[in-house]
């Protein structure tokens, strides 16, 4: 099973669980007397193995830029993250949660289209403090959203514009 475990860390569109999984945590983990500095080494010791026991580099899981794409180890084209080229970080941190508001991005991406946003979102012109990246990923579209403005539909589902937001014209929901 640690065989299995090892060889399979590569998890680009769930970055909690592979910083929260993989990396050190902001605590140690204790089990009994034995005391673990990440939950896959809890995991392992209970099989007899440790971190030696897996392929590659165990240092550079989570450091998006040892991958051949460094965007795609942070998420899939449409996912609104990409790889930080600075920290090899996958930005936005969705570990830390969504945004506070619609008003914020929720994820970022390229107003030419090669890395988009996810389902519900539009890429708008943002500034980025990632290079390559000129755009931002902003939730629209969906009922009592904001109306989408770059795409090539304001509302989903037939939904109007009232004052702004996506609605059923009147109709309830």
């Amino acid at each position: 099973m640690a065989t299995q475990l090892c060889t399979t860390f590569d998890m680009p569109n769930a970055q909690p669980t592979l910083q929260h999984f993989w990396g050190q945590g902001p605590r140690d983990i204790t089990i009994g007397s034995k005391t673990f500095t990440a939950p896959v080494d809890a995991l392992l010791a209970l099989w007899g193995a440790d971190r030696t026991t897996c392929r590659g580099d165990m240092q550079t899981v989570g450091d998006c830029r040892a991958s051949a794409d460094p965007d795609g180890a942070c998420g899939n084209k449409n996912s609104g993250v990409a790889c930080h080229p600075q920290t090899g970080m996958c930005v936005p941190n969705l570990v830390s949660g969504p945004p506070p508001d619609l008003a914020h991005a929720a994820g970022i991406c390229r107003l030419d289209g090669s890395r988009t946003c996810s389902s519900g979102q539009e890429c708008r012109p943002m500034d980025t403090d990632v290079e390559g990246f000129d755009g931002g990923c902003y939730t629209c579209g969906r009922e009592g959203q904001p109306a989408c403005s770059m795409s090539p539909y304001l509302c989903r589902d037939g939904m109007v514009v009232e004052n702004g937001r996506c609605g059923r014209g009147g109709l309830g929901g």
